[in-house]
């Protein structure tokens, strides 16, 4: 998936609707069969644009499959598997979403401090991302469809005020609540889980 942002669609759509709107005005005032053939061919036309790049805009958001991890962990080992290359390119943009968005922009990612855990029942409820999120297969898949729908809303045509919203009042905070069941509920100060560690992925800066 490409975290490139899209054209501004919205300012197109808006621009191409004012033209519809001047062009079927116009044409009500003029008389002329000629000039009123051309008005409508350039309606036409326009219509025709606008329709087009509303469709572009639905096929863009509806492109966005969730990653299936249940074939990218084999794939990230073998590489002569089919899923390989999505794999690899799957966790390289997981990683630096968590570290540079969840870590660096949210300030989300980070071991609970003792001193401050006993009696803070909200920060029991909904907790930091463990630093050790991509040692737990359960997390990794969490975390990778709120990082798709992050990047949809953020980065492509199908986002708008309305669902960067939800994202923050319910996606985010329910992936935090989660963790308390997870398979990272004990890594509270630590890791400690005791069961293999997912492969180490390559680690780059999200831009």
């Amino acid at each position: 998936m490409t975290t490139e942002e899209t054209p501004p669609l919205a300012r197109q759509l808006m621009q191409l609707r004012q033209d519809v709107n001047v062009l079927g005005a116009a044409v009500g005032m003029l008389p002329d069969p000629a000039a009123l053939h051309e008005l409508t061919s350039q309606l036409a036309n326009l219509g025709q644009r606008v329709e087009a790049l509303e469709m572009f805009a639905d096929e863009k958001a509806a492109k966005t499959r969730p990653w299936d991890w249940s074939l990218f962990f084999p794939a990230l080992e073998d590489s002569s598997s089919e899923h390989h290359q999505a794999a690899q390119q799957a966790w390289a943009e997981l990683s630096g979403w968590v570290e540079g968005v969840l870590g660096r922009l949210y300030g989300l990612v980070a071991w609970e401090e003792i001193h401050g855990a006993i009696g803070n029942e909200a920060a029991k409820v909904t907790r930091a991302i463990p630093p050790c999120w991509d040692a737990h297969a359960d997390l990794i898949i969490e975390l990778g469809w709120l990082c798709q729908e992050w990047v949809r809303v953020y980065r492509t045509s199908y986002g708008n005020p309305a669902k960067a919203g939800d994202w923050h009042d319910r996606y985010l905070p329910g992936l935090r609540k989660r963790i308390a069941t997870s398979s990272a509920a004990r890594c509270r100060y630590g890791h400690l889980q005791d069961s293999p560690p997912a492969p180490e992925p390559t680690r780059y800066p999200y831009s």
